[in-house]
């Protein structure tokens, strides 16, 4: 692919797979809403019916699938051990170029972890791929509402405090595209779907804390590679407590996209990874 029709690239990848592997227990794994959205596709994997087999887990956070021999791809080698004390097999990838073989798996989940893609169609066609004719791929990434009290205030702060605004929360898929992404991806069935949490913390302070053991800490290829100042984050106080509930916490908008799709019953021939 020419760098023409390279996609935009909007997640700085290398500085995310650096983070995971000298801080591999800042994850989503473990926390609430892991668990949430975890329990979520594993009861739409079972309402599929599908027959056992080999099933694939791209980020780690679903596996071990009951009832199914699972893989696991996982970000970092960190993760991917830890996923080997667990019992789970797994593998280190990239979910842009993801190491699959054509046709190989029955069933592909994910959870979050295609959320920080550049190339999510090219991702999306790559999973396609690698499953079996009728295949079952279900998947979750945060949607465009994630974090959007903080994307406003962040950027009333920065132009409060310094006059202009830098790029601090990333973007987030619009679920009124992932239906169209999953048909371009060749995916037969293409179901999108939503569901908004609304966490509350006692202090900016506390939000960004959690964000960053979550792993979501700044990961856009534009952001600015100094810590915030002292006078954005009192600035960011100030524009939170204006919007703070009467019990004085303030609110943090997660948006979850599910994603559900199956690969055609008859691929082409011709057809390669």
């Amino acid at each position: 692919m020419s760098a023409n029709n390279s996609p935009p690239r909007i997640f700085d990848r290398p500085h995310l797979r650096r983070r995971l592997e000298l801080r591999p227990h800042r994850t989503l794994a473990g926390t609430i809403l892991a668990d949430r959205v975890r329990a979520e596709l594993l009861d739409r994997l079972d309402a599929s019916k599908a027959a056992s087999g080999l099933a694939l887990d791209v980020g780690g956070l679903v596996a071990p699938l009951p009832g199914w021999q699972t893989v696991a791809l996982a970000p970092s080698l960190p993760a991917a051990k830890g996923l080997h004390n667990g019992g789970v097999a797994a593998l280190v990838g990239d979910e842009e170029r993801l190491p699959l073989a054509f046709g190989r798996f029955a069933i592909i989940v994910s959870a979050f972890a295609l959320s920080a893609v550049n190339d999510l169609p090219g991702s999306l066609i790559q999973i396609a791929r690698a499953l079996q004719p009728g295949g079952r791929f279900l998947g979750a990434v945060f949607g465009e509402q994630t974090l959007q009290e903080l994307r406003r205030h962040m950027a009333e702060a920065e132009i409060a405090a310094t006059g202009g605004v830098s790029p601090r929360v990333a973007p987030f898929l619009d679920v009124r595209d992932a239906g169209a992404l999953l048909q371009r991806a060749g995916f037969e069935e293409p179901v999108a779907d939503r569901d908004l949490l609304t966490l509350r913390y006692a202090d900016p302070g506390a939000l960004l804390k959690e964000l960053r053991q979550w792993g979501l800490a700044n990961p856009l290829a534009e952001r600015k590679k100094t810590p915030l100042s002292r006078s954005v984050l009192a600035e960011l106080a100030q524009a939170y407590s204006a919007a703070a509930s009467p019990d004085g916490r303030i609110a943090a908008t997660i948006e979850i996209v599910f994603l559900s799709g199956r690969a055609p019953a008859q691929k082409p021939a011709s057809t390669s990874v």
